[in-house]
């Protein structure tokens, strides 16, 4: 019989093109997956991906999930193995960047807490 996963504090959902569930959850720093009616840790279980808090997330239409995480004031992209990348800010609060690309040295954040991208693959950070 599986084990049962216990949610800690789930906060930001987002459905990706074929209908996986992704939930960040702040109690256990991490992001979980739900697809096929199983839920697995997809991302902050390790050291490749350690979130500080988890907050809003959202997907593209290339298959990968964004992280808004609050305290270390940066965004990452995650790809289908959960592996992240640096896509926003450089761990430092503020406001410093527009125009710039949102990966550049100098851009910060403070406390993201959501994220959405529209159809236009224009991201909002907020």
């Amino acid at each position: 019989m599986p084990s049962q996963a216990t949610f800690n504090a789930p906060l930001g959902l987002a459905f990706d093109a074929a209908g996986t569930l992704y939930s960040s959850e702040i109690g256990n720093r991490i992001v979980r997956k739900l697809s096929g009616g199983f839920v697995s840790s997809f991302a902050g279980t390790c050291t490749q991906t350690a979130f500080q808090l988890p907050w809003g997330l959202t997907t593209d239409s290339s298959g990968y999930v964004y992280v808004a995480d609050d305290i270390a004031n940066r965004v990452f992209k995650l790809d289908s193995g959960g592996n992240q990348t640096l896509f926003a800010g450089n761990g430092a609060g503020g406001n410093t960047g527009d125009g710039s690309l949102a990966n550049a040295a100098g851009v910060t954040l403070t406390n993201p807490m959501s994220i959405v991208i529209d159809s236009a693959g224009n991201t909002y950070i907020g």
